[in-house]
């Protein structure tokens, strides 16, 4: 629903049922007697048309109460739902960049968007957004940024950017190698019909630093920053593929391709079906370049690589068994020995599965339970590379297609699920759905021949072939088994659930690696919550972690977040936030602090409407 408009004016001329021109007028959306905030014009102009409602303003003053904060010789903007030009403003203090004070403007809301006829309000507000950020940071200076989304029918994407002046010094690497930091990144995606897409994605960073200072949160969680186009076409079961891949940060290591080609067949049946082929090839001109900073050599290769698996699907009994043969070539011109060299690589194994399943007449009003299934997956998996001329230690690891080694895998896996019908509210729909109830599985791979010099880390990057996706079996140097790898789900009910996932390493003492475990609430009224433990025997932390969201009325919610090492006896991260919600805009009051980045924060942000909860989550 449209929020409100009300105009006030000394006089108004009506030229349509959907234009009018204002003389000494206000305009607001707030829809209080005496509103909070209003826009104030010496002529103001109003039209409406497929939909849109557009204000054009001459002679404008921003007033909040009777106060005015800007003048502004012109003004135009739509009036959309929650549509504003400030976007949010907050103020705040932390010991890394000292007072705050951050913006994010709304720039086609700031003037007419640009476009060829400026009273056509089909204009690019419709399929983009265009956003200004302004900060500042008492220690660090000004900064700036502009973000651009789009989206059309056959393609999509993102500009983002930030440049700041900074001077002052990062708290875990100290003073920048330059003041003139930022960011400029863009991701691009292209439809040309249904069978042909193109990405394009470019990322460039000032300095090694710079992301994990102003950005902590991506730096943590988002993928690596790459430039890089990558064109596919796919029909059926043949794709091709062509990929440029180009470091642009110096600081960073990367593989690049310059280009490569690939062919790839997925899963191609002939014979009436009885074989299936997938076969994946490229020519690859690659290179890796190093850190600049290690003074690493940057190996380079011509490679021209195929990858092919042969196998024979049977339905023996209740078994589904496929057996397969695999056969890769992979040619180089050159390696570390000097000169060109052919890799051959010969494998052959067996997959083999079969489920089992039964019904219980089961009625439980306490756990939502209406009948019960209870279905069971065994699964076993057999890999031989049996012949590998060129291991991986003799050659220069551009990506997984460089890491085979003589390697034998037998792997043994367990899903079992219990599902049951519930209930679903009338006004979702109505009737009865499946759900899965609870769900327990459990893996374990044992190496039967394995070089004796890998290590844990090697082998973690050694891609099998198997099928199109490589299967990566976590192990390590001189061990037989790999961790024992257990999940675990429990839905008590919609909303409530029990999770877990642990390593055990059964040749330790049956020593448990990793125990991630919690329990999920987050359709119960009012409240979201997630309460854990995470485990990490490597590093000998054990982590509490509490994360919620509390709705105590309309008006008022409240955040919290914390993780504390009960091994150091220590707080790692925390932050509480309380939100008052009023007609038209949010006032949310924050305090965070960071052990590791050593840095508390306190902040106020005002954001027109009702937005969303943007706190970070843990889990």
């Amino acid at each position: 629903m449209a929020e409100p408009v009300v105009i006030r004016a000394a006089r108004i001329r009506q030229t349509s049922r959907h234009h009018l021109i204002a003389y000494d007028a206000s305009v607001t959306t707030c829809d209080f007697g005496r509103p909070h905030y209003h826009l104030s014009a010496r002529e103001l102009e109003y039209m409406e048309a497929g939909g849109n409602r557009r204000v054009t303003a001459r002679g404008v003053r921003f007033k909040v109460g009777e106060h005015t904060l800007v003048p502004l010789p012109r003004l135009s903007w739509d009036l959309k739902e929650h549509s504003v030009f400030l976007r949010r403003l907050a103020f705040g203090h932390s010991h890394k960049f000292g007072d705050e004070v951050r913006s994010t403007w709304n720039l086609y809301q700031l003037g007419e968007p640009l476009v060829a006829h400026p009273r056509r309000l089909d204009s690019l507000d419709e399929w983009s957004d265009l956003t200004l950020r302004l900060d500042y940071l008492e220690k660090r200076g000004l900064a700036t940024g502009l973000d651009f989304d789009y989206l059309k029918p056959t393609y999509q994407g993102d500009f983002t950017s930030f440049y700041i002046r900074d001077r002052g010094e990062d708290v875990i690497s100290g003073p920048p190698p330059r003041d003139d930091r930022g960011r400029a990144e863009w991701w691009h995606r292209q439809h040309f019909g249904e069978a042909l897409t193109l990405d394009i994605e470019s990322a460039y960073l000032s300095d090694r630093g710079f992301l994990r200072e102003y950005f902590e949160q991506e730096f943590k969680e988002a993928k690596d920053k790459e430039t890089v186009a990558y064109l596919r076409h796919q029909r059926g079961v043949y794709q091709s593929t062509l990929l440029g891949r180009l470091r642009l940060n110096d600081f960073l290591t990367r593989t690049e391709y310059v280009p490569r080609v690939g062919l790839n067949l997925i899963g191609l049946s002939f014979l009436d079906d009885r074989l299936t082929l997938t076969s994946e090839s490229q020519v690859a001109n690659v290179r890796v370049r190093p850190d600049d900073a290690t003074g690493f050599p940057s190996p380079r290769a011509l490679r021209a690589d195929s990858a092919n698996e042969l196998s024979l699907p049977l339905n023996i009994s209740l078994l589904k068994v496929v057996p397969f043969a695999g056969l890769g070539y992979t040619f180089y011109d050159q390696t570390p020995a000097g000169g060109g060299d052919a890799r051959f690589a010969g494998a052959a194994g067996v997959r083999a599965s079969t489920q089992f399943w039964r019904t219980f007449e089961v009625q439980s009003e306490v756990l939502h339970l209406h009948g019960l299934r209870h279905i069971m997956r065994p699964e076993v998996g057999y890999l031989n590379y049996y012949s590998v001329n060129l291991e991986a230690d003799e050659l220069d690891q551009y990506d997984t297609v460089d890491g085979l080694w003589e390697l034998e895998v037998l792997s043994l896996g367990l899903k079992q699920k219990l599902q049951t019908r519930r209930v679903v509210p009338e006004e979702e729909g109505g009737g009865k759905e499946t759900i899965d109830w609870l769900m327990l599985g459990a893996s374990i791979n044992h190496f039967g021949r394995r070089p004796s010099a890998v290590t844990q880390e090697q082998l973690s990057q050694m891609q099998f072939t198997h099928g199109v996706k490589p299967l990566l079996y976590r192990g390590g140097g001189g061990r037989d088994f790999s961790d024992l790898k257990v999940d675990f789900k429990l839905r008590l009910a919609e909303g409530l659930a029990l999770v877990s996932d642990v390593e055990i390493n059964v040749e330790d003492t049956s020593e448990v690696d990793i125990l991630r475990a919690g329990v999920s609430v987050s359709r119960l009224p009012g409240l979201a919550l997630y309460l854990g433990n995470h485990y990490l025997r490597e590093i000998d932390s054990s982590n509490v972690v509490v994360d919620m969201d509390c709705v105590i009325n309309p008006r008022w919610s409240v955040g919290f977040m914390e993780q504390y090492d009960f091994s150091a006896s220590k707080l790692i991260e925390a932050q509480v936030s309380l939100r008052r919600r009023f007609h038209c805009w949010t006032l949310e009051l924050t305090y965070g602090r960071d052990e590791g980045e050593d840095n508390t924060m306190f902040g106020v942000s005002f954001v027109p409407g009702r937005p969303k909860v943007t706190r970070q989550r843990l889990f």
